[in-house]
């Protein structure tokens, strides 16, 4: 859910959000964030929807997000951690330049609670290229790699494992504007994800769409899909 309040022109942003996934194994991660995104060059919003003036204006930005994430397992004694979550991000991109440049940084690191002793270390980066095919229209490349180590320890037991995923993907981005004030965005990414964990590794091949219509400016209703399927059974 976004609400997005702007005049005429804006060059900070400041937005929170939270996720929840659970899974058929009875774990479930929650996220809890807030980011704030400064704009090289103020964005005009005259004409435009909100959410996509930066966008259609090709303005760069950098972004920085600070938040926690929280871990649970139900079973005969629950395995609970948490921690801190830190962000970075950095888009660059200007009005008369067809190019897009965007690099990215996330580092989280969970403590277990008491009767286990360990932590859950992720990091992850990626970078991607964009061209604007048209005014409205961007491709692109992306590719990211991540890092998951995991150790812990209870009485006698102990376990450390590490889980590395790169993901190469191709991507795209397109709004239309119609004159009656309305308009759509439609984005989508067609990825390949190679994963070793120690003691196995494969691919998964994941495919997302989403699409935005636009009420009038301020408002907008939007739905998105992703499908994985490989090797990788946990996550299809």
């Amino acid at each position: 859910f976004e609400v997005i309040y702007a005049q005429d022109s804006y060059q900070t942003e400041i937005s929170a959000s939270y996720f929840r996934w659970d899974d058929e194994d009875d774990n479930k991660t929650t996220q809890y964030d807030i980011s704030a995104k400064l704009h090289f060059l103020p964005v005009n919003t005259v004409g435009h929807p909100l959410a996509e003036s930066a966008f259609l204006e090709r303005i760069g930005n950098v972004q920085l997000l600070v938040g926690k994430d929280e871990f649970k397992r139900d079973s005969i004694i629950d395995i609970e951690a948490n921690g801190p979550l830190y962000g970075a991000a950095l888009t660059y991109a200007k009005p008369d330049l067809p190019v897009v440049l965007q690099a990215i940084y996330t580092k989280a690191q969970l403590e277990f609670e008491s009767p286990f002793d360990g932590d859950i270390t992720l990091d992850i980066y990626g970078v991607g290229v964009g061209y604007f095919l048209d005014k409205s229209l961007l491709a692109g490349i992306q590719y990211s790699h991540s890092e998951m180590d995991t150790k812990i320890k209870y009485l006698t037991f102990s376990s450390e494992t590490t889980l590395k995923k790169d993901n190469y993907a191709l991507a795209g981005k397109f709004v239309k504007e119609q004159s009656d004030g309305t308009a759509y965005n439609i984005e989508g990414s067609i990825g390949i994800e190679q994963f070793d964990d120690e003691s196995d590794d494969g691919s998964n091949t994941i495919f997302e769409v989403s699409g935005d219509y636009y009420l009038n400016r301020e408002v907008s209703l939007g739905a998105g899909f992703e499908l994985n399927t490989g090797d990788d059974k946990d996550n299809e």
